[in-house]
């Protein structure tokens, strides 16, 4: 479940984010919106997230997210608007700005449903027991 919540978190934060700047700075139309999104999320989550997060620590895979967040935002703009030199290149800027400093709430997420999901074998409910009598049967065959 908190794996399913990291994910909401990330794709809800990449749909506001996203869908505000092409709203504000550029003429695209909504399907051109969801398409770039969703580009996005998908290629960020599966990369950032599942690839690198999991082999480096959070700063670590925060400072990679930048430039994986611009190239990303920088195809799918380029690709999907055809606009001029403030959307191919202010927008991705920005946009990748906004994602990195978001990016971090994801990662505590992400690692909190890792560490969630790992049974806890420190558990009393693990631990064996050991009666007095089992002790005392040992020390008199000794």
């Amino acid at each position: 479940m908190e794996f399913w919540r990291a994910i909401g978190l990330k794709l809800l934060f990449t749909v506001i984010t996203i869908l505000s700047l092409l709203a504000i700075f550029s003429e695209a139309n909504l399907r051109s919106m969801i398409g770039i999104t969703l580009f996005v999320f998908a290629v960020s989550f599966l990369i950032g997230d599942l690839v690198i997060l999991r082999k480096v620590s959070s700063i670590t895979a925060t400072i990679i997210d930048f430039p994986l967040y611009l190239l990303l935002l920088w195809i799918s703009c380029d690709f999907f608007l055809f606009a001029d030199i403030l959307e191919t290149y202010g927008i991705p800027l920005m946009g990748a700005t906004f994602l990195t400093i978001l990016e971090p709430f994801v990662h505590i997420r992400l690692r909190y449903a890792a560490r969630k999901s790992k049974p806890d074998f420190s558990s009393q409910a693990y631990l064996t027991e050991s009666s007095q009598e089992i002790i005392e049967k040992d020390e008199e065959n000794d």
